[in-house]
Order: C-alpha cells, then sequence, then structure tokens
C-alpha cells in the first residue's frame, strides 16, 4: 500500500507544469454535529493553497476555519413574579489542516470541468461544548464545560462550476476524532461557494 501511494504521489509530483502556489478560498454555511448531544450552525472560512497542479488535479494543504453556535435564551416571570431565566447558548471552533486531492471543478482556476471531487486528511482542532456535567448520581447539571480537543481529520466533497469563470458551489463532508481526554467526535456538512 506504502508504494502505490508514493508511486501515486510521485507520478503528480512530476506531471505538474510548475511548482508555484495558487491561492484559492470559499466562504460557507454548514452543520456540525458533535457525539456528544448537540448540533450547531457554523460559518466556515475555507482557505487553501495548491501547491502542485496540472490540468486535471492538484494538491493543496488548507485550514478550514468553522466557528458555530446553538441553543437559546429564554427570560421571564414566573407566576410569582420571580425572574426565571433558562440560557442553552452554546459555542464552537474547528479548525482542521488538511491536505486535499482535488479534481475536475475547482481544482485549479484554469480548470474548465464542471463537476469536481476533493478528499484529504490531516489534523484539527475543535474547542467546544462537552455536554452537561453529571452529579455522582448520575444527574444532570445545568452547568455545561467546554474544552479543546485534538486529533486526526478528514473531508470530502464535490464542486459544481457556476458561471463562465471559475466559481463554484461545494458540497463538504468532515469529521474529526479527538485523541485526547475530551475525545470528542464532530461531523460536519457544509456548503460552500469558493472565489
Amino acid at each position: 500500500m506504502q508504494k502505490i501511494v508514493f508511486c501515486f504521489l510521485f507520478v503528480v509530483f512530476f506531471s505538474a507544469k510548475g511548482n508555484s502556489q495558487v491561492y484559492m478560498h470559499g466562504a460557507g454555511i454548514g452543520g456540525y454535529f458533535t457525539d456528544v448531544p448537540g448540533a450547531y450552525l457554523a460559518f466556515t472560512y475555507s482557505p487553501r493553497i495548491n501547491f502542485i497542479e496540472n490540468e486535471v488535479l492538484s494538491l493543496s494543504a488548507g485550514i478550514p476555519v468553522s466557528m458555530g453556535f446553538s441553543g437559546n435564551y429564554y427570560a421571564n416571570y414566573n407566576s410569582n413574579y420571580d425572574p426565571y431565566e433558562e440560557n442553552t447558548l452554546r459555542v464552537m471552533l474547528n479548525v482542521p489542516f488538511i491536505v486535499n486531492i482535488n479534481w475536475g471543478a475547482g481544482s485549479t482556476k484554469q480548470n474548465e470541468r464542471r463537476v469536481g471531487f476533493f478528499a484529504g486528511a490531516g489534523f484539527g482542532y475543535h474547542f467546544g461544548d462537552t455536554g452537561y456535567k453529571l452529579d455522582r448520581w448520575g444527574n444532570e447539571l445545568e452547568v455545561r464545560d467546554y474544552r479543546s480537543s485534538y486529533g486526526p481529520a478528514g473531508n470530502l466533497g464535490a464542486r459544481f462550476k457556476i458561471g463562465r469563470l471559475q466559481k463554484n458551489l461545494e458540497a463538504r463532508f468532515s469529521f474529526m476524532k479527538g485523541i485526547n481526554n475530551a475525545d470528542v467526535g464532530v461531523f460536519g456538512i457544509a456548503a460552500l461557494f469558493n472565489f
């Protein structure tokens, strides 16, 4: 398997016309879901640098940063005119470093194909809610705990060319599995517009 990967990377490297770096980026919206009960609406900015390109595909490194939030805040008075407050607001930050293989639309600025695909792997950082804390009897407490997690990450998706210029829409699925004490699993689905 290692020989196949090495040969593939060797062919891609030497079939590239040049080794100049090309900056590409996109922005969009998506949803993030953790294995701790919770879902987030997230805004994503996805910069990447193509460091190997040819007519059909490219190899890129990027950091698709996502910031999300969820929950609600409610304040009122009960029947005794005592203030009542409920706050379930949560935030999260997801920052993976991903190396992608891009093929077709969106792989390079010169690619004329209408549809493209990409897949990649890397390492990610996640800061977010780890859920309700439990007391010693197993009851949920109203206190939430935020922790950082890091671990292997990956993504895959498709790009669809729009118009005559090399703008495209991207549909992305991503995953990160924490390997430290807060071993949270994070799934993401996003739609981006690439400039």
